[in-house]
């Protein structure tokens, strides 16, 4: 048997590919990616080892745990579920319905909902009104979700 792992670590390296940057470890029970440093194999789950440079984390895991964070906030800020909110994305056809620009990774939908219904900062849910525009959802908030308000801008506008 040769061990190509220095003896300060706990993980124990055996079958180290050089090609596939895979080896066994004898810690983690499984093949595990090997880092090399100075003409030594590493397993890439250890912790202890100084000054390794570790690969960079997984984007897929990235996104799940930005997808997992948004659908905890459209719970608890929204009593929203994640499959009410992609029905509201696809009831708008994916577009602001106010000002009718499509929704981007730079302009996301932002939720709309009457302020008035719920005392607290979260929504119940049942006030969810649709999914804005950021720009358009803060006019609204700015108009303070009165339609006379907004009437009243509208023939200001309408004036030459």
């Amino acid at each position: 048997m040769c061990y190509d792992t220095p003896m300060n670590t706990k993980h124990l390296l055996k079958n180290i590919s050089p090609d596939t940057k895979t080896g066994h470890c004898y810690w983690c029970g499984v093949n595990v990616p090997v880092i090399r440093k100075a003409k030594k194999y590493y397993c890439a789950q250890d912790m202890d080892i100084p000054n390794v440079i570790k690969k960079a984390p997984d984007k897929s895991a990235a996104k799940y745990r930005s997808l997992e964070a948004k659908v905890k906030r459209l719970h608890s800020q929204y009593s929203l579920t994640y499959y009410q909110y992609l029905w509201l994305l696809d009831e708008c056809n994916y577009a602001c319905p106010l000002c009718l620009d499509p929704f981007t990774k730079d302009s996301p939908p932002h939720v709309d909902h009457n302020h008035s219904c719920c005392p607290d900062k979260n929504s119940c849910g049942e006030c969810v009104r649709g999914l804005l525009c950021r720009m358009c959802n803060s006019g609204i908030g700015y108009f303070r979700d009165s339609s006379r308000a907004l009437t009243r801008a509208s023939e200001y506008l309408a004036r030459p």
